[in-house]
């Protein structure tokens, strides 16, 4: 994370806070403001399911966690599926996200739902989106790039599996908690937090660096750091100054 805020300190680094934690944390209070369980619930009542989706959509808006770009293929795709009623996927997240079981439970009643329908549409981005959302305290957007990354740094004995599943999600929300507790030291306060701090892990963790020796054994470093320079000892190339690619190219050894 220093690597990308070299003066971070704890979650309260202010350019830390206003590129990954200050939007999310927008995010989720519109979410408890657009969809909270008793606005939710009437609007079930009500029968207005196309208000419900416009107000997911509005959700989904408020981050860039999100693919959004081409809504029949995005990560909202199983709220436009013809093979869907919408007022029964609407009634299925508002179990998933405010059922009284277990998140567990409440996740893989969701995927059966969907199973039932159009197993294409289940994808991990959409229901742990609005998971984390609700509940950012306990619950985590799983994004397959990070996740598999933290599988992997973290030696999970769990594999990735492209499909969502349960047994996955409890493993991947169980590092997340881990992860909490060792960070609260600096001042995290819930998943978001984590959440953030891996994908700029994760996003460094992609740089990559090229090591230039300056001489056999690093014999010129000295002068190099002295005089504010760094070299590449092709002495038989002369001065490259004023050569376009193709001259440069050409006399390259």
């Amino acid at each position: 994370v220093r690597q990308v805020y070299p003066e971070w300190q704890n979650f309260d680094h202010p350019p830390f806070v206003q590129e990954e934690i200050r939007y999310k944390r927008q995010a989720v209070d519109l979410m408890h403001s657009l969809l909270a369980p008793n606005e939710f619930e009437a609007l079930l009542q009500s029968e207005q399911y196309d208000e419900i989706v416009s107000r997911l959509e509005r959700v989904a808006r408020a981050t860039n966690l999100l693919y959004l770009s081409t809504p029949q293929t995005g990560d909202l795709r199983i709220l436009y599926a013809p093979t869907l009623d919408r007022g029964q996927l609407c009634r299925a997240l508002f179990a998933l996200l405010y059922g009284p079981e277990p998140p567990a439970s409440r996740l893989q009643c969701y995927l059966d739902f969907v199973n039932q329908h159009d197993s294409k549409l289940n994808y991990w981005t959409f229901p742990t989106y609005l998971l984390f959302l609700a509940h950012p305290a306990s619950e985590l957007f799983v994004k397959p790039t990070v996740s598999k990354k933290v599988l992997s740094w973290f030696g999970a004995a769990a594999e990735w599996d492209a499909k969502p599943n349960v047994v996955l999600y409890a493993e991947l929300t169980a590092l997340a908690q881990t992860l909490l507790s060792a960070l609260q030291a600096f001042g995290a306060r819930d998943l978001l937090d984590v959440q953030s701090l891996l994908w700029v892990s994760l996003v460094q963790s992609n740089v990559h660096y090229w090591k230039i020796a300056p001489g056999e054994n690093g014999w010129q470093w000295p002068e190099c750091l002295q005089a504010g320079f760094i070299a590449i000892g092709w002495e038989e190339t002369g001065d490259l100054r004023g050569l376009n690619k193709s001259e440069f190219d050409a006399r390259r050894p």
